[in-house]
């Protein structure tokens, strides 16, 4: 399947968020190749649609673990016991 110029220009973008979603090049080559049909009338449309329908899921944010809090007292309870003997 060949591209023209203006087919890997149009699909420049698609090919980089693959790849900012942590994709490889060879991911990029094995979406776009595996089982092609024997004639292709359109490589550009098809290339486009397979990198649309393909397009791996965004990355999760590792977010940062927060400080531990720290436990709210709602009430006191104060015993002094002293005893004193005269």
């Amino acid at each position: 399947m060949s591209l023209s110029e203006s087919d890997c220009r149009s699909l420049e973008s698609l090919v980089g968020e693959w790849l900012s979603r942590g994709s490889t090049p060879e991911d990029v080559t094995k979406a776009l190749t595996d089982g092609l049909p024997p004639a292709v009338t359109n490589p550009g449309g098809l290339a486009r649609r397979r990198l649309e329908d393909k397009m791996p899921p965004k990355k999760a944010k590792i977010r940062q673990k927060a400080a531990p809090r720290r436990a709210r007292v709602d009430r006191v309870v104060m015993c002094c016991i002293t005893s004193r003997t005269s």
